[in-house]
């Protein structure tokens, strides 16, 4: 949200490494088992950072 009005971003100022196309995925699908959900998420998101992280804006 900037200057009173919500704004689509493609990175989270809060959490700038977080994938925001991969939790989306997990939103959208709406997955019947919560939990499994959840797992499957961390797994993504585990496997992801044992890559290395391609920094966005040269630092």
């Amino acid at each position: 949200m900037r200057e009173g009005e919500y704004e689509e971003v493609s990175r989270s100022t809060l959490l700038p490494d977080l994938d925001l196309s991969l939790l989306q995925r997990y939103y959208l699908e709406r997955h019947p088992d919560q939990y499994k959900a959840v797992n499957e998420f961390l797994q993504a998101i585990r496997s992801r950072s044992a890559a290395p992280a391609v920094k966005v804006n040269g630092n």
